[in-house]
């Protein structure tokens, strides 16, 4: 259990997986993972297996991850694999965190979990993340059917910076595959067909003089994500149809949102835009969804993730009385909950 020599400091942002694997020149293993409909960019760590690094803690820090299981056949493999992560200051060394998937898992899915690391604030402390073969059992050898345990989104920061985050704008990015301008109202379309987004081209700046990078969907969201010509962010020699796929070399619009501190979302249910293309990169979070209402959903879930880890972290040691909360659609009246 022996981190890189020199620590890694980051200065105004949390310290994540990236940062990590930089540091030690290795990024063989780290890769886009998918289970369920959610895609995320995470580690594999094949049992038996160590991350090492080390990092200082700053005030009212936390660290957050999460871990899976991919490839997993549920209904074959009878192996439990366990993940720890172990942290040391001054030559002790502390269990910090361990949490075992086993057979009994009905539904394949991300596990998140947040570790609080207020006592080590202001220290140089050393993370080991690992992952076995569970203990409490005789396991079985390894065999193709445990699947690959995987680390994903792994940041350490400060949780006031989560709770106040700096006051910017929120950036919400809609495209529409095949919508044409010319039946659009708001480009002189005759017909009342967009008046939404008529509304929001009269409050907002309306570009007039425009040109796509490219006549079908992939290259054109990817020149838009990278800003560059499809041929420059294409991975492969031959860039047409199915072999078009992201490089992901280049810094995407999200990875730059991400180093100024915003959280990132995708939410898509357009085959040609999934993370088998490399249009993932940048995103803390990448669910490839089948519906519009699975797409609203999964939305409205991500949005309101923030107010509930506020309200959790900040929560008084006494509960209160009662609670009043209101979540409804335009269409449903407002209610109200109390409760003892």
């Amino acid at each position: 259990m022996e981190p890189s020599s020199a620590p890694i400091l980051v200065e105004g942002r949390a310290l994540t997986l990236n940062d990590v694997l930089a540091r030690q020149g290795d990024q063989t293993n780290r890769r886009t993972f998918q289970l369920g409909s959610e895609v995320r960019e995470g580690l594999a760590a094949t049992p038996p297996s160590e991350i090492s690094f080390s990092t200082k803690i700053p005030p009212s820090a936390e660290a957050r991850f999460s871990l899976g299981i991919v490839g997993r056949d549920w209904t074959r493999s009878t192996n439990e694999i366990t993940f720890s992560i172990y942290l040391r200051d001054n030559e002790n060394m502390q269990l910090a965190f361990q949490q075992t998937i086993g057979a009994a898992t009905t539904e394949p899915q991300w596990t998140s979990a947040v570790l609080p690391l207020d006592q080590y604030a202001g220290q140089l402390v050393d993370f080991v993340l690992e992952t076995t073969l569970a203990a409490h059992r005789q396991p079985n050898p390894p065999s193709p059917f445990d699947g690959v345990p995987v680390w994903a989104d792994l940041q350490i920061g400060t949780r006031r910076d989560r709770q106040n985050p700096p006051k910017k704008f929120n950036v919400l990015w809609i495209t529409i595959d095949t919508l044409r301008a010319d039946h659009l109202g708001c480009y002189g379309y005759h017909r009342p067909t967009t008046p939404a987004i008529d509304r929001l081209a009269a409050r907002g700046i309306l570009f007039t003089n425009f040109f796509s990078a490219s006549p079908w969907t992939r290259p054109s969201v990817s020149a838009m994500l990278l800003s560059r010509y499809p041929h420059d962010a294409c991975s492969q020699r031959n860039c047409t149809g199915g072999d078009f796929v992201v490089d992901s070399k280049w810094l995407t619009l999200p990875g730059v949102l991400q180093k100024e501190g915003y959280r990132t979302a995708a939410f898509v249910n357009n085959v040609q835009l999934g993370a088998d293309y490399g249009l993932n990169h940048g995103f803390d979070r990448f669910l490839q969804v089948d519906s519009d209402d699975t797409l609203l959903d999964s939305l409205h879930a991500w949005l309101t993730e923030p107010a509930i880890d506020q309200m959790c972290s900040s929560r008084s040691l006494s509960p209160p009385s009662s609670v009043m909360a209101c979540f409804s659609s335009r269409s449903e009246q407002s209610s109200a909950v109390s409760l003892p």
